[in-house]
């Protein structure tokens, strides 16, 4: 696991989310950082289900903003 910060955009994230991939990053990273432009990408309508994703993996301390 790297010691950096790792950071993620929108595309990127959504991508895991979507195919529910999102164990691989938690494999792969301790913790990932995402804008908060990035994070108000997720609120918006279109993204509706992406964000409840979101939201949990912040819960478990795995997602920063």
């Amino acid at each position: 696991m790297p010691n950096k910060p790792i950071f993620y955009d929108t595309d990127c994230l959504s991508c895991f989310i979507e195919v529910n991939k999102v164990w691989i990053l938690e494999e792969l990273y301790r913790k990932i950082i995402i804008p908060k432009e990035v994070y108000k990408e997720f609120k918006r309508p279109q993204g509706n289900n992406r964000i409840l994703e979101i939201n949990k993996l912040m819960e478990k301390g795995f997602i920063l903003k």
